[in-house]
């Protein structure tokens, strides 16, 4: 990965940060629309329920991968917790933290795998 690595890890961060844009964009667009909490009516429309489940079942995959990377119980545990409060905002936040360590020349091996040294211990 000569050379290409730098330039994959300059798109990610833009990606990443693009995200965290957006969403904070969007978030504040609906809030001014209405609280978050004044939506129990979309509970009785099924296309929401299947979208919150979809919506879910990927943040549920990333988790799963953002506790393998991590390192120590407490951590995994914020992880996972942001990633269930916060969605996409967490899910960015960690990626520009890994991008940030990411060696490129390791490739997507490096990038998608526990660090040599990491605890793999639940700890």
């Amino acid at each position: 990965m000569a050379g290409g690595g730098s330039g994959l890890r300059v798109a990610g961060i833009i990606a990443a940060t693009i995200v965290l844009v957006a969403m904070t964009a969007v978030t504040t667009w609906a809030s001014l629309e209405r609280g978050v909490l004044d939506n129990a009516h979309l509970l009785r429309d099924r296309w929401f329920l299947a979208t919150l489940a979809d919506t879910y079942f990927a943040f549920g995959t990333v988790a799963v991968w953002m506790v393998y990377r991590s390192s120590g119980l407490l951590r995994r545990i914020a992880w996972v917790i942001g990633v269930l409060l916060l969605g996409n905002f967490a899910i960015a936040a960690f990626l520009l933290l890994v991008l940030r360590s990411w060696d490129p020349r390791t490739g997507a091996a490096g990038f998608l795998l526990r660090p040599k040294g990491a605890a793999s211990e639940m700890r």
